[in-house]
């Protein structure tokens, strides 16, 4: 809550990416916004999607996918204008939406859409909706308690996982009592303990700072290691160019196009958010 430096108004135009990101700030010209390396990974099919459908009420209004694959190990970028069906995909995918119609396989074995729950775990953007625990610590013993271990390695697990969270303090305290950014922690890690093959995320990062984003994104890829897949929607740049493999872009409901964010990707998602920018 203290001011910690003030840039006069020349000297903004001097500071350099590498200050800002020091600083913990967000870069403020996206088209110097720094790419992470990425490692080579596989293509081992994790998630497919054929003839999905989903409409509001009686209207026109909703999506349809006809044909898309999610890669073991890697994080996908949803990205699209606001109202592009993008949260609605994500909604079906984790079995939310009850009316959506689709063929689903995962590893190659077909799956119900009435199962799907049993096999994602979702960080929601308002994480205020999925916390419902008496405590922090409760919030993840409830995830630990399905995979069938006993209460005392239950335990020492939750406390490991709060100590590395910076959550520790805060075991005994209730979900709606800690900061924002506590809760977001609380979220990712359940979802993290969930042993679910699947982690949907929506807009992960948004409203933090470049460190919260580095910090957030490490968690991402640490699940991307375990082989989990990784979705996330957002509108984050940084994030994207920090983590992701894939980007499928969404537009009136529809995919209009998915590519590997190799180099002709990254300038074609560049070129995008730039784009988004002007309009």
């Amino acid at each position: 809550g203290k001011i910690h430096k003030i840039y006069e108004q020349d000297a903004i135009s001097l500071i350099t990416e590498e200050i800002l990101n020091e600083a913990g700030i967000r870069s403020y010209d996206l088209g110097c916004v720094v790419a992470a390396e990425r490692e080579e990974k596989g293509k081992e099919p994790s998630l497919r999607i054929e003839q999905l459908k989903f409409r509001f009420g009686h209207s026109q209004r909703g999506i349809q996918v006809e044909d898309l694959i999610f890669f073991k190990g890697h994080i996908a970028a949803i990205v699209g204008n606001n109202g592009a069906g993008k949260s609605t995909l994500i909604r079906c995918l984790c079995g939310l939406e009850k009316k959506c119609e689709s063929s689903l396989w995962l590893d190659n074995i077909p799956v119900k859409q009435s199962k799907m729950h049993t096999h994602c775990a979702m960080v929601m953007q308002d994480v205020n909706h999925q916390l419902f625990m008496e405590s922090v610590q409760k919030e993840l013993l409830f995830e630990l308690k399905r995979s069938g271990k006993s209460q005392e390695e239950c335990e020492k697990i939750s406390v490991e996982w709060l100590e590395r969270m910076n959550l520790l303090e805060e075991k005994e305290s209730h979900p709606m009592a800690i900061s924002g950014g506590q809760k977001q922690r609380v979220a990712i890690t359940s979802a993290m303990l969930s042993g679910k093959e699947v982690v949907l995320f929506d807009e992960p990062t948004s409203g933090l700072d470049y460190a919260h984003m580095q910090r957030v994104a490490s968690y991402i890829k640490e699940l991307a290691a375990q082989g989990k897949t990784l979705i996330l929607i957002t509108h984050d740049l940084e994030l994207i160019l920090q983590t992701c493999d894939d980007i499928i872009h969404i537009e009136g409901g529809a995919v209009k196009e998915a590519y590997p964010l190799d180099s002709q990707g990254e300038a074609k998602v560049r070129k995008w958010f730039l784009d988004a920018l002007r309009e």
